[in-house]
């Protein structure tokens, strides 16, 4: 069975950070599509690392690095965004890393907000305990495609001082 541990991310991730939203299905599945450039992503590493409100960790399988969650804190509860490793893909691993962060999140409600077309990511959300809201209007911009909100109903004990670890 795997065992999930999330560690803040730190600067000395930055390349494993952008090769993970280098890769085309995160790409394919994010808000933003296209390549990111090396020092944009950079200059966003750095504001995201001085935010109070966002907190970024690299979740680990037996010590091994296995891909990367984001929580951001929102007028409407934290929202969690996560993106396995390539070789990780396919094995379950997804649900996992979502409870663990789901523990770590700050504020509830915990949502996610799904592309439709992701059909992993909603099936890991399901298996988290999470339930498919709506899709948000405003979120269906003519710029994106259609987006699903999910959001878990029942809230799990929180770590206090926010990480999760097994």
């Amino acid at each position: 069975r795997a065992v999930i541990a999330l560690r803040r991310a730190t600067p000395a991730d930055a390349g494993y950070l952008l090769a993970l939203r280098q890769d085309v299905v995160t790409r394919a599945n994010s808000r933003s599509t296209e390549p990111i450039d090396p020092e944009a992503h950079a200059a966003w590493l750095g504001q995201l690392f001085s935010d109070d409100t966002r907190r970024l960790y690299v979740a680990e399988n037996w010590g091994q690095a296995i891909g990367v969650g984001r929580l951001d804190v929102t007028a409407r509860g934290t929202e969690i965004s996560i993106t396995i490793a390539p070789a990780h893909r396919g094995r379950g691993l997804a649900a996992r890393m979502i409870e663990a962060l789901v523990k770590a999140a700050p504020a509830a409600p915990v949502i996610a907000v799904v592309r439709t077309t992701n059909r992993a990511s909603i099936i890991a959300f399901l298996h988290a305990g999470f339930t498919p809201c709506a899709i948000d209007a405003d979120l269906a911009e003519e710029a994106w495609p259609r987006w699903i909100e999910m959001r878990r109903l029942a809230e799990p004990d929180r770590e206090p001082d926010g990480d999760a670890s097994p």
